[in-house]
């Protein structure tokens, strides 16, 4: 299992996560609710360079709900 700092396929950045939500025009909340995750981790995930220090779970998670 690669650690949390590794960049591979699955990786999404911070810059990523915005711009997805703003794609399909999904506040913070939108995005948390649809994840099953708090706001306050996606507001800290947006505001990472590169990617965002959080679980490889939570960062799978909304990879998965923003595709």
């Amino acid at each position: 299992m690669p650690d949390k700092s590794s960049h591979d396929h699955r990786s999404i950045t911070g810059a990523q996560i915005r711009a997805g939500r703003a794609l399909i025009r999904w506040t913070a909340e939108d995005l948390a609710r649809n994840a099953d995750l708090g706001v306050a981790t996606i507001r800290r995930a947006e505001t990472a360079d590169g990617l965002p220090q959080m679980t490889l779970s939570n960062l799978a998670a909304v990879r998965r709900t923003l595709e």
